[in-house]
């Protein structure tokens, strides 16, 4: 499990005090194939943006994240997550290669 610390507003928290308290459960789910969105896609993108900006070096929250974009149709944004997950598993060359 990846645990993280800042400071925030003069005091120290960390995403074990921030995080459960803060932030609702958010599952994405896949869509009902008639071309309808699950209408969790919008809070669940904000709650992982959340995380990856708490824990950049999590490639697993990266990975969910570019998922959640691809769902909702902002492959761009999608292929750019991919690179940071790259990024994140310390392979440069696949992260180039998301980010082209």
């Amino acid at each position: 499990m990846f645990r993280s610390s800042w400071s925030r507003r003069g005091r120290s928290c960390s995403t074990r005090d921030v995080l459960p308290t803060r932030c609702p459960t958010i599952s994405v789910q896949p869509s009902s194939g008639r071309g309808s969105r699950c209408c969790g896609l919008k809070p669940a993108i904000t709650n992982l943006e959340f995380a990856t900006q708490i824990e950049s070096n999590n490639p697993f929250g990266w990975q969910l994240l570019a998922i959640a974009y691809g769902r909702n149709n902002q492959i761009g944004v999608s292929d750019l997550a991919q690179a940071e997950r790259a990024m994140a598993n310390g392979n440069k060359r696949e992260a180039r290669t998301q980010a082209n």
